[in-house]
C-alpha cells in the first residue's frame, strides 16, 4: 500500500505540476533535469530544487505521514526508494533483478529522451491506465523482458556447455600424452634390456664343451 500511494503521488505531481504548461515549475524541471543525455546515476538528483522536493521528496514523506510507520520502516522504505532511483537514472539495462529493474530504466530513458511527454511513473502502471506510456505498451515490454531473460540464461547454458566441452577435451589430450609418454619409456626399457643381454652374452666365456670340440678339430 506504501508503495501503490507512493507511485500515484509520484505520478500525479510530476505530470500535472513539472510538466504543465501553465506550471511555472516546467521550465525550470525540463532545463535542469531533461537536459541530461543520456542518463545517469548521479541524475536522479540534477534538478532544481523546488522540482526536487515535489518530485522526490513529497512522494516519499507523504505516505510516511499518513501511515504514521516506524521509523526505521521508514528508513528502509527510503533506502529502497534510493536505489530504485539510482538504478532507474543508471542508463543500464543489464541490473540486479534486470526483469524489473531493467524495464524502469528504459522508461526513464524514454521520459527524458521524449521531453517529458509520458512515462511519468516509475514502475509504468499509472501510465498504463491514464494512456501516457511511451514505447511499447506493458505486455510488449513484459513479453519483451521475458525474451531476453530467457536469451540470457540459454546463453549462460551454452557458454557453461562449451567450457565443460572444453575441459573435457584438455583432459583427454592429457590422457593422450601420458600414455604416449608411457609407451615410449617402455619402449626404452625394452631396448636397453635387450642391448644388455646382447653384452652379457658376448662377455659371457664359451663353456669346456665348445674348447674341447675346437681342440679335436685343430689335431
Amino acid at each position: 500500500m506504501l508503495i501503490i500511494v507512493g507511485q500515484v503521488l509520484t505520478y500525479l505531481l510530476h505530470r500535472y505540476v513539472l510538466h504543465t504548461p501553465s506550471s511555472p515549475l516546467t521550465k525550470r524541471h525540463v532545463s535542469w533535469q531533461h537536459s541530461v543525455s543520456p542518463p545517469y546515476s548521479l541524475a536522479a538528483n540534477y534538478d532544481h530544487p523546488l522540482a526536487y522536493l515535489i518530485r522526490v521528496f513529497l512522494p516519499t514523506y507523504i505516505p510516511a505521514v499518513l501511515f504514521r510507520f516506524h521509523l526505521l520502516t521508514y528508513h528502509l522504505y527510503l533506502a529502497l526508494v534510493s536505489l530504485e532511483e539510482t538504478f532507474a537514472y543508471s542508463g543500464y539495462n543489464v541490473l540486479p533483478s534486470a526483469f524489473i529493474l531493467g524495464r524502469i530504466a528504459r522508461r526513464q530513458e524514454r521520459h527524458l529522451m521524449g521531453d517529458g511527454d509520458g512515462n511519468f511513473g516509475c514502475l509504468g502502471l499509472m501510465d498504463l491506465a491514464l494512456g501516457t506510456s511511451l514505447g511499447q505498451d506493458l505486455g510488449e515490454d513484459v513479453r519483451g523482458e521475458v525474451e531476453e531473460e530467457i536469451g540470457r540464461n540459454k546463453g549462460m547454458g551454452d557458454g557453461k556447455e562449451k567450457k565443460k566441452k572444453k575441459v573435457r577435451e584438455r583432459k583427454v589430450v592429457e590422457q593422450e600424452k601420458e600414455q604416449a609418454k608411457e609407451d615410449a619409456e617402455q619402449a626404452v626399457g625394452g631396448a636397453q634390456d635387450a642391448n644388455e643381454v646382447e653384452e652379457d652374452e658376448i662377455a659371457r666365456p664359451s663353456s669346456p664343451r665348445k674348447r674341447g670340440s675346437r681342440r679335436r678339430a685343430k689335431s
